[in-house]
């Protein structure tokens, strides 16, 4: 059940996230002073963008996890490096440029802030869940026909679909291989987080091109795709630090929201974000997907209509600077950014059970740094 507020189109769902909205919720959704969560400190700053440079530079998530996160690279490496030595040329050109690895920091964030101990258990479950990361994504740019993935040419446009299509499952399995030493129950779990992800991106392609889509179907695409697997990486690192179950749910739900909001910024950032870090802007109009700010956008009395017009009009490619420059001028990036706001709120009420830590403080940081990054 999707509920509307008022005149302000935006949207809570009900059922498939367990919002419970009171007063603070509404006031806050709508734009008023209420605010729920106990944690806001860590979020002050938010409303206000002309700091968000100063913000961002001190969201210091990583220090605590950096030595962690080079260890997973190289843990990453070494299961690149197979015996056939074309396994390991696609393998490692798939996984040579390092992306922000939020996945593998969530689970390890979440194991350490749970009072996890045991670096190798652990280094071991994150390295599995950037594995099958960076597989998703090589089946991701052959779905999307992409050309770029974090700078470099896509891993089927280098070389083939087939060796993309292979490449992708040989990391699959080497991430389940990893998950079975680890904890064979996170099998069910990340099955379903597989299972998830496909349904959603059938979602998704069954929607291109149809502008009558609501935004409860916007949510559920992005809650399978981005939310569902961020939460399974947190909840991993929950699980394995043995964890009390409500901590773990919590945690579970804390990444949940999270997920949300780093999707919405990731769609914003598809229409605003910045080209030089080597990715393809405003590929989403250009493959026809309706994300939420299209959906905003096409809503507007001024410039909706020109929007559709224009997509749907021959030589999207030639008019895709209009596009972006109509969608701008309609309030539709500020919806989206007060949508993603919402969610980190409430992500970061999720927290508020945790023990203070500098783990905890990385999770908070990490909130902070989704709002405001440029890519």
């Amino acid at each position: 059940m999707f509920t509307k507020l008022l005149d302000t189109s935006y949207y809570i769902c009900l059922d498939f996230l367990e919002v419970h909205l009171d007063l603070h919720d509404i006031l806050y959704l709508i734009g008023g002073r209420g605010h729920r969560v106990s944690n806001h400190q860590t979020l002050q700053g938010v409303e206000n963008e002309k700091n968000s440079d100063q913000i961002l530079n001190s969201c210091d998530w990583r220090s605590c996890i950096s030595n962690d996160l080079d260890t997973i690279n190289s843990l990453i490496d070494s299961v690149a490096d197979s015996e056939n030595s074309q396994i390991s040329e696609l393998c490692k050109y798939a996984t040579m440029p390092k992306g922000k690895m939020i996945r593998s920091s969530l689970c390890l964030l979440s194991y350490y802030a749970c009072g996890g101990k045991n670096s190798e258990m652990i280094l071991n479950a994150a390295s599995a869940i950037e594995i099958l990361h960076n597989a998703t994504l090589v089946h991701d740019d052959i779905n999307d026909d992409s050309n770029l993935r974090r700078g470099q040419t896509s891993l089927h446009k280098r070389y083939s679909i087939r060796d993309a299509v292979l490449t992708g499952d040989y990391l699959i399995a080497s991430a389940f291989h990893l998950l079975a030493s680890i904890d064979k129950n996170m099998f069910n779990e990340f099955g379903n987080v597989a299972t998830s992800m496909v349904e959603s991106e059938f979602i998704q392609k069954n929607s291109v091109g149809n502008y009558n889509i609501n935004i409860s179907e916007y949510y559920e695409i992005i809650k399978g795709k981005t939310a569902i697997p961020m939460s399974a990486s947190a909840k991993l690192g929950a699980t394995l630090a043995n964890a009390d179950n409500s901590l773990v749910q919590n945690i579970s739900k804390f990444s949940l929201y999270f997920g949300m909001a780093f999707q919405i910024v990731d769609d914003i950032l598809d229409i605003v974000g910045n080209a030089e870090v080597g990715k393809t802007l405003h590929n989403d109009i250009l493959e026809g997907k309706i994300t939420l700010p299209i959906i905003y956008a096409i809503k507007d009395p001024r410039y909706g209509n020109k929007i559709v017009q224009l997509i749907d009009g021959e030589g999207v490619d030639d008019n895709v600077d209009i596009i972006v420059s109509y969608v701008k001028s309609t309030n539709s990036i500020s919806k989206c950014k007060q949508r993603a706001k919402y969610y980190s709120s409430k992500a970061s009420s999720y927290l508020n059970d945790l023990p203070h830590s500098e783990y905890k403080d990385s999770l908070i940081s990490l909130i902070r740094y989704n709002l405001y990054r440029s890519y």
